[in-house]
This record gives C-alpha cells, sequence and structure tokens, in this order.
C-alpha cells in the first residue's frame, strides 16, 4: 500500500484506524462488515505501561478493557457471524 501498489478500498474495523484515517470503514461504504482480532491479556495494569502502549501504537493495535462476561460476549457473537458467514458461502470444515 505505501508503495501504492494496493489501494484500500475499506477497513474492516468499527472505526476509521490509525494510519489509514482516509479510508472508510466498511460501514461507512454502506457494508455492515467489521472485524477484530480477539486477544485477551488478564493484566490490567500492563495496559497503562509506555513500554505495552508504545508496542500496540508501533503494531497499529488498539486495547480495550472488557471484563471476562464482556469479553466472552464478543468472542460469541463474533463466532456466530462467522458460522453464518460460512454457512452462506458453503464453506465446510
Amino acid at each position: 500500500m505505501q508503495a501504492s501498489r494496493l489501494k484500500v478500498l475499506a477497513v474492516a474495523a468499527e472505526q476509521r484506524a490509525r494510519g489509514f484515517d482516509k479510508e472508510p470503514t466498511f460501514n461507512e461504504r454502506s457494508i455492515d462488515l467489521s472485524l477484530g482480532a480477539w486477544s485477551g491479556l488478564c493484566a490490567p495494569k500492563a495496559v497503562q505501561e509506555p513500554a505495552y502502549r508504545k508496542t500496540l501504537d508501533k503494531l497499529n493495535l488498539g486495547a480495550t478493557y472488557a471484563d471476562a462476561a464482556s469479553f466472552r460476549a464478543a468472542k460469541d457473537r463474533d463466532s456466530q457471524a462467522f458460522k453464518v458467514l460460512a454457512s452462506k458461502l458453503e464453506i465446510k470444515s
């Protein structure tokens, strides 16, 4: 993308991504799609550590606090959405 050989059409996130602020989200293009990656870290204090934040920024990743129930609910919601998508696309395991 930086070499201008690829064009970003949209970002698959709920909000425009840092470093891609000029590119719209899929939702802004009227496509109901928002994907994220699940990773859990049971270390609330680490989220405030400057080195941790710097590493996330370098990797263009964000951090959000979620308690166990909220994290599980988000994971389950996304899992269900992928099952529906796989079914529509006739993807079998």
